[in-house]
Parts: structure tokens; sequence; C-alpha cells
């Protein structure tokens, strides 16, 4: 199987030296992109600091490396060791930063959880800001997983006779990219947009099946009553959902929850990419779980459309 991998993008060292051809100063967005980027490879101390850091909101120049080692929970040394991990030279530039950061947000809106947007912003810094919107709330998706939730869903999904999924809105082209990915890994899976077949369906399910809901927010009304209906059914039910205390939990028996965060404005707006990348690790899961009869399959579907195109 081909993997391909993409080169990482070579980030200038100093804070003070980051700039977007040419423009404005980017310190608050290198410093959340540094985080974000090195968060999962940092230790367990490094993430205390990480996470201060990243909710910090008083006078950096008044920041000393003992208080916070104390806000933190953790050792100086641990902060030093933070300051190497994300690529700056120690605590002081790490302050250096966290000063730039908060002079820069004065007169600095804010539409869009994760995402600023500034006056003075130019069309061609959008794309940067965008994308290190997505990789913070990758980032955040993968510190919310549960590992032992994933491998659970991975399992029932290969064992299941029949797979349903339900969703409306937005998340529905996230449900059909993954019917498409679990359709051409040989799995009976079945996704309806039409709110009766959606009702038929799921009210057809046994025991010997599984019911995906897929719904950012968790309070969409149909896909909570098809999941419900599909529990009450005997079916398992898998829930992915942006938010733990939403109504469609309750009836989850397996819950893949995408983030920690709290509900605002303008999430949704990403919530597609999120989405799109538990539909991937779904795939890859299943792969894992026996590859040769896996990709066997995906040789002989890559033949049944070969002469498709051009």
């Amino acid at each position: 199987m081909k993997i391909v991998a993409f080169q990482n993008i070579n980030l200038s060292k100093k804070c003070s030296q980051t700039t977007l051809n040419g423009g404005m100063d980017m310190e608050r967005e290198e410093l959340l992109f540094r985080i974000a980027t090195k968060y999962m490879a940092l230790s367990k101390s490094e993430k205390k600091v990480a996470d201060f850091i990243k909710n910090f909101n008083g006078k950096a120049e008044k920041l000393t490396m003992k208080k916070v080692a104390k806000e933190a929970g953790v050792s100086e040394p641990s902060i030093m060791r933070f300051s190497k991990s994300i690529g700056l030279d120690g605590f002081n530039e790490l302050k250096y930063c966290l000063m730039k950061t908060k002079k820069d947000d004065e007169g600095t809106m804010k539409p869009l959880h994760g995402f600023d947007i500034n006056r003075e912003d130019t069309i061609d810094m959008i794309p940067g800001k965008i994308v290190m919107t997505v990789e913070n709330q990758i980032n955040s998706m993968l510190e919310s997983i549960s590992l032992k939730s994933y491998s659970d869903m991975i399992n029932c999904i290969i064992n299941a006779k029949n797979v349903d999924i339900y969703s409306v809105e937005n998340s529905v082209s996230s449900a059909n990219d993954l019917a498409t990915k679990l359709l051409y890994l040989g799995i009976n899976v079945k996704m309806y947009t039409d709110s009766y077949l959606q009702k038929i369906s799921a009210y057809n399910l046994t025991s010997e099946d599984v019911a995906i809901g897929i719904s950012y927010s968790g309070n969409s009304k149909d896909t909570v009553e098809m999941i419900k209906t599909a529990k009450k059914r005997g079916a398992t039910t898998v829930v992915i959902t942006n938010y733990k205390d939403s109504k469609i939990v309750k009836y989850a028996d397996i819950l893949i929850c995408t983030s920690s965060d709290q509900m605002l404005y303008g999430d949704a707006i990403f919530s597609r990419a999120i989405q799109l990348v538990i539909n991937d690790m779904i795939y890859m899961g299943i792969i894992h779980s026996d590859y040769d009869k896996y990709i066997e399959i995906l040789n002989k579907n890559e033949k049944a459309i070969r002469n498709r195109g051009y």
C-alpha cells in the first residue's frame, strides 16, 4: 500500500522574525502553531506548560519561570524543556512571544473560536490561519478521543452484519464519505438522507447491526431520534460528536467525542475537517485489523472501476 508523506513546514526559529510574505509579525499564530503541532509529542509535564500557555490571559511581562512552574504544577526545568521542544531558546524567548501575543491581541476581532482575524490582515494570511485553526482542532480531537472507544468502534464495525450511518445538514457530506470508505472495504453499509427512509432503516436494525450517528452539535433532532430508535432495536450505537454533554450521547454505546471545548459561534465551520479525519481513522483502523483481507478487497474493487477513468 503506497503511503505519501507530506514534507514538514520549515518554521523560522525566532518569534520576532516570523512574517508572512513580508507582512506583519505573526507571533501569536506561530506560537500557537508550534504548540499545536508538537503537543502530542510533549511529555506529561510539558503538556501542563502548554495548557497554561494556551490559556494564559495575564500580563506576560510580569511572568517569571517560578510563577509559571507554580501555576502549571511543574518544575522549572520542565518549562525549559517545553521551550526547547517547541523550538525556542528558553523561557526568555517564550516570555517574549507571550508579550507580543498580548500586544497583538489589542483591536483583534474573534468571530470564530480559534480563528483570529485582524483589520490589518492581508488576504495571503487567511490560508495559514485556516490551516492553523484546523491543526489546533485536530490536536484537540486527539487529546479527547478514548483509545478504548476507538478500538471498540473498529471491532463492532468489522463484526457487524449491517452498518447504518445517520446524519443531517453539514454532517451529511462527512457521513457520505464514511459510507463510501466502508463500501470500498466490503462493509455492508447504508446511508440515507431522507428522514423517512432513515426511520425505516433504523427500525429494521437488529442486535447484529451497528448504527453510526454523526452530529457535530449532538443535538440534531433527526440524528438523535435515529440513534435512539436503533438502540431500542438492539443495534450497537456509535456516536461521533463534538460535545459529551449533548442529547445524542445518552443513546451511545460507543462515544467518539472529538473535543473538550465548549460550543462557540463559528466552530461548525471547521467541523467537517475533523469528521473527515475521524473517517480516515476508521478506514485505516479497519484495514489494520486484517491487513491482507482488506487489501485484497480494495484491489478487487479497484479492478472493478479501473476502466471508469481515462
